[in-house]
């Protein structure tokens, strides 16, 4: 377990960055591994709070992407990324940002604003 651990929180030796750069269908399939790995409190590099709540926040969802993105804002990107999440997944994810909140205080004003603006709407 240890090891599995070590290889998605590493970086750059690692998976500590993959969030960033998975497709769709990867950033499904792994999201499991780093929520549980964060919940354990074994994570020191990957942040899934951040893929999780970045672009959904007031102060972020109308800023464009930088580069050959077509003018895409970070809502649009984020919200297709994470369209595949069925009901079930969506409140999985909804339950751990709101266990996240209770713990986090840097980063608990974006995770209730995701909450709000695109979790919670959807988990149902």
């Amino acid at each position: 377990m240890a090891e599995a651990i070590d290889l998605i929180d590493q970086a750059p030796g690692g998976f500590g960055t993959a969030l960033s750069f998975f497709s769709d269908e990867a950033f499904r399939f792994f999201l499991p591994a780093y929520l549980i790995a964060d919940l354990d409190g074994l994570l020191l590099q990957a942040d899934p709070v951040f893929h999780l709540t970045h672009g959904l926040t007031n102060a972020t969802r109308d800023l464009r992407l930088a580069g050959g993105h077509n003018g895409i804002t970070w809502w649009q990107y984020r919200t297709g990324r994470l369209a595949a999440f069925v009901p079930a997944e969506r409140g999985a994810i909804a339950a751990y940002l709101a266990h996240r909140a209770e713990a986090d205080d840097v980063a608990r004003d974006d995770i209730e604003q995701s909450l709000a603006n695109y979790w919670l709407d959807r988990s149902g």
